[in-house]
């Protein structure tokens, strides 16, 4: 499994496809309602457990971080998507552009 910093990278279009992809999970309610879930009743656990439970609570914040992450990755496919959106637009207005220079 490739880390993020080793991951290669893609043409815009293919960064905006998955950015659309991203975004549909992201905002689908029952993704949506399931990490909110996820991560109060995570959060209750953790909170009140036994500060002994070093092990259940490990895994608590473990699980919490986990779908803190997965949103969070989710989220950056997202802004570079929009990035790629940007600079596409960017390079066609230069084209257009260059071609009225003489």
């Amino acid at each position: 499994m490739a880390y993020a910093d080793e991951l290669k990278p893609m043409p815009p279009e293919e960064e905006i496809r998955r950015s659309g992809e991203a975004e549909q999970i992201l905002n689908t309610p029952v993704v949506k309602e399931a990490l909110e879930a996820i991560e109060t009743n995570v959060l209750a656990w953790w909170e009140g457990s036994d500060v002994k439970a070093q092990d259940f609570r490990e895994k608590c914040w473990s699980i919490y971080c986990a779908s803190r992450k997965f949103r969070q990755m989710l989220q950056t496919h997202i802004e570079t998507g929009k990035l790629a959106r940007a600079q596409i637009e960017e390079d066609r207005k230069r084209k257009v552009f260059g071609l009225f220079r003489t």
